[in-house]
């Protein structure tokens, strides 16, 4: 329990969480997976000089359906982990790092090779990637994401996020090469490590 130390509550499914938090400043370490922990960042910290975003869910179909498991998992995921990053970059100091915690299960090679080469282009936007995802999601909705192209396994969701993530993040680090605090975003996979999730 981290808030007698000062800590906010954050809750990445929701952008008033989001929004909130992003109006009070000052963490060393938080834990961001509770409602409200973004809203006293500002009130903490005038800045912030390392983000470390490692929000995972890995839903099975069960007890929700496939698609509620999908949205769920995605929206954590990969629009979760956006909308803290997106509302914690303005608070990154000069030299701020941003690394992103990465899965073996978001690799190119569990989608068919049209989706490869869309995730994969240099010339990638936010906007690109967000199709894809929502792509994935019409295609669980309509029962036809194999045929999308999609990977058909227990973790398609989470892998789909976590890819989704990936691309994001390198037109996230081309972004930050023209911002002048010479921010550096990074990515790492830790291989499997026992967590609640595992």
């Amino acid at each position: 329990e981290l808030r007698p130390f000062g800590a906010v509550t954050l809750d990445t499914t929701s952008e008033d969480s989001v929004e909130e938090a992003k109006k009070q400043p000052t963490v060393t370490m938080a834990q961001l997976d509770d409602a409200g922990l973004l809203l006293q960042i500002k009130r903490l910290t005038p800045r912030i000089d390392v983000l470390i975003n490692n929000a995972g869910v890995a839903l099975r179909s069960e007890p929700f359906g496939l698609q509620k498991s999908a949205e769920l998992t995605v929206s954590t995921n990969y629009f979760g982990t956006k909308r803290v990053t997106k509302a914690l970059y303005p608070l990154l100091s000069d030299h701020g790092r941003i690394v992103n915690v990465c899965s073996y299960l978001g690799r190119l090679a569990e989608v068919s090779e049209p989706i490869q080469k869309r995730f994969s282009d240099p010339k990638a936007t936010e906007e690109s990637i967000d199709n894809l995802v929502e792509e994935f999601l019409t295609g669980v909705k309509e029962g036809d994401y194999k045929e999308r192209g999609f990977n058909d396994s227990m973790y398609s969701a989470y892998g789909l996020s976590k890819l989704a993530l990936i691309a994001w993040f390198k037109v996230l680090a081309r972004e930050a090469m023209a911002d002048p605090r010479k921010i550096l975003v990074t990515g790492c996979c830790p291989g499997w490590c026992m967590t609640d999730m595992s």
